[in-house]
């Protein structure tokens, strides 16, 4: 299984979302997206607004690849899982969050 989490920022991340999409179609393979409030359509996807942190913490351990936004703490969750992770950080210029400190995180990793 494939993850992809938005995190809970209120600002939608349309372009995660529908590179969950994408992958799903392209890869035929089950993809759990967590997509906020984002209205992406997913249908080749298992799509839930927002998971509780024990089920973020449930589906991390599932995934053979997570694939998140640029969220300190949802990052160092998944690298404490030991899984394969891939991070699209938010991107302000794209009205994706207020801030560049998600680019600014990943880019110091």
């Amino acid at each position: 299984m494939i993850l992809v989490t938005v995190g809970t920022h209120e600002q939608p991340f349309d372009r995660l979302v529908g590179a969950g999409q994408r992958i799903a179609r392209a890869l035929g393979e089950e993809v759990v997206v967590q997509g906020g409030p984002s209205g992406v359509p997913t249908p080749d996807c298992q799509r839930v607004a927002f998971l509780h942190p024990d089920a973020l913490a449930d589906a991390i351990s599932r995934a053979r690849l997570v694939i998140t936004h640029g969220g300190p703490s949802t990052l160092s969750e998944v690298l404490d899982a030991g899984t394969l992770v891939a991070v699209v950080p938010r991107d302000p210029t794209r009205g994706e969050h207020l801030d560049d400190h998600q680019l600014r995180f990943a880019a110091s990793l």
